[in-house]
Formats: C-alpha cells, structure tokens, sequence
C-alpha cells in the first residue's frame, strides 16, 4: 500500500515543521508550501491525498486558493481532494465561507498532534468512504 501524500499550505515556517513532524511520524509523505500560488503549482505537478491550508496568509489566502482549485479541474477532481482547513480565527462568517466553498473540515489553531491527526484521519477515512460509494459495479 503505498503512503498517502498530504499538501500543507501555511505562511507560519512553525505550523509547516509541526505539522510535518507531526504527519510524517504517522507515515503520511509531507509536502509543506508557504503560499496559495506554490500550493496550486504543487497540485498541478503531483497527486495528493489531501490539502491542509490555512485561510489567512498574505498575498491570496485559503479562499483564493480554493477558488482556484475548483476554477482549474473538473468538479470530480475537487471532490477527490479532501481540503483540511486550519483557521486561528473561526469566525461565523469564515465558518460560513468554508460552508459555502465545499470545505466540510476544519481544525482551530492552536491544535494538538492529537487533534490534527485525529482530523487527518477522519478526511481520509470520508474520502475512503466516497471512494467505495462511487466505485463502478456498485
């Protein structure tokens, strides 16, 4: 079985080397980019099994970010990407933009390595779970 690749997208050099410590410990490849534009360059060379990104960074946040993903391929390829959102600020209204782009997951900031694996598993696991009802035969 081979290893799942997640692509972490952060402006905070600190969150990017938590969370690939923290996700390479559990035997996930790590790719670990500080903006939108390097994060969308990464998903055009290169298959992942999910995307955590923060909203707020300078230059294009989350949302761009995500505006591009679904503006760039087919809405199948979006749906096989689970997105894991990390927000330090979990306004009703970011909460409702999340809503609003597709995002079904997100993780407060400050989290634990608990806390973020226990997410990272839950995406996989409802990707896992789309994958078998959509599977031909069925």
């Amino acid at each position: 079985m081979r290893s799942r690749k997640i692509l972490v997208v952060d402006d905070d050099p600190i969150v990017l080397e938590s969370c690939r410590r923290i996700l390479e410990s559990e035997g996930f490849l790590v790719v670990c980019v500080p903006s939108a534009n390097d994060a969308f360059d990464n998903l055009e060379m290169g298959h992942f099994d999910l995307m955590i990104t923060d909203i707020k960074m300078p230059r294009q946040d989350g949302f761009y970010l995500l505006g591009k993903v679904k503006e760039k391929w087919p809405v199948d390829r979006v749906l096989e990407l689970p997105v894991l959102v990390m927000t330090g600020y979990p306004t009703h209204e970011t909460l409702r933009e999340l809503k609003k782009s597709g995002v079904r997951q997100f993780i407060p900031k400050p989290f634990t390595p608990d806390e973020l694996l226990a997410a990272v598993h839950k995406a996989m696991k409802r990707r896992q779970t789309n994958e078998k009802n959509e599977s031909p035969g069925d």
